[in-house]
C-alpha cells in the first residue's frame, strides 16, 4: 500500500469521527480505560487491599481463643500470602526458604521474576531442602510445537490483515473502508496476542534453563563438597579394575 493510501485513510477515519456514529469506533477503547481507572487513578476496587489483607491476619492472630497450632498455620498464610502478592509465586514454605536463599547466592541479574516466570519447572531437591530445576519432556514437545503455532499465527493474522486493508483500485463507501480498516486492525491485533499466549512456554522453558545454570554455579558448603569429594575417591584397598 502507497504512503498516500495510507493518508487517504486516516482522513477517511478522521471524516468518519466527526459524525456522531463515528465515535462508536471508539466503544472498545474506552471500555479498556474504564477497567483500568483503578490502576492509573487509585480509585478503590471492591477487593480488600494489601494492607486490609494484612491487618485481618494480624486480628486473626492476636485472637487469644485461637490455638497455638492455628496460630502456626495462619501465620504461615500470611506469608504465604505476602510472598504471592509481591512476587506472584505461591509456594509453601520450605520452597519460599529455598527461593529466597537462592536469589541471596545469585547474582543481581537473577530475581523472582526469574522464579515467577519459570515457576511450573521450579521445585525442592530430593532432600526438600534446596532449589531444583525439573523440565519434563512433555514441557519441551508443548513448548515447541506452542512455538511453532504462534509463528504462524502471527504471519496469518499479518496476511489476513493485508486481505482486508482497502485496495487503493477500488473505490468503497466511508462506512465500509472504516470498516474494514478497523477490521485489519483488530485482526492483527488478536494474532499478536494469540502469538504471545502460544510463545510463553517457550519463555518457561527459557527461563528455566537460566535458573538451573546459576543454580550449577552456586558455591556449596565446605562439608557438603567435602563429602561429595570422597564418594567420587575409589574406596581404600581395592584393586578391582573394571
Amino acid at each position: 500500500m502507497e504512503p498516500t493510501a495510507f493518508f487517504d485513510y486516516v482522513q477517511k477515519l478522521a471524516e468518519l469521527l466527526k459524525s456522531p456514529y463515528g465515535w462508536l469506533a471508539l466503544t472498545p477503547f474506552v471500555i479498556i480505560y474504564v477497567l483500568n481507572l483503578n490502576k492509573y487513578f487509585g480509585l478503590p476496587l471492591r477487593q480488600k487491599t494489601l494492607k486490609e489483607k494484612l491487618e485481618d491476619f494480624n486480628m486473626l492472630l492476636q485472637d487469644d481463643d485461637l490455638s497455638p497450632e492455628l496460630k502456626r498455620a495462619i501465620r504461615d498464610k500470611k506469608e504465604e500470602f505476602v510472598f504471592k502478592s509481591l512476587f506472584k509465586i505461591k509456594a509453601k514454605t520450605k520452597l519460599r526458604s529455598a527461593m529466597i536463599d537462592f536469589i541471596e547466592k545469585s547474582p543481581p541479574e537473577v530475581d523472582f521474576d526469574n522464579l515467577h516466570i519459570a515457576r511450573q519447572s521450579v521445585t525442592l531437591d530430593a532432600n526438600q531442602e534446596k532449589l531444583a530445576v525439573k523440565i519434563s519432556k512433555s514441557a519441551y514437545a508443548y513448548a515447541i510445537s506452542s512455538f511453532i503455532v504462534g509463528y504462524l499465527s502471527f504471519f496469518a493474522g499479518l496476511a489476513f490483515m493485508l486481505l482486508l486493508l482497502p485496495s487503493d483500485n477500488v473505490k468503497l463507501p466511508l462506512s465500509v473502508a472504516a470498516f474494514r480498516i478497523f477490521s485489519s486492525i483488530g485482526v492483527f491485533v488478536a494474532s499478536g496476542l494469540m502469538s504471545l499466549f502460544f510463545l510463553n512456554p517457550m519463555r518457561e522453558i527459557v527461563q528455566a534453563r537460566f535458573i538451573a545454570k546459576n543454580l550449577d554455579t552456586l558455591p556449596q558448603p565446605a562439608k557438603e563438597q567435602k563429602t561429595q569429594e570422597n564418594a567420587e575417591l575409589p574406596a581404600s584397598g581395592s584393586n578391582s579394575i573394571e
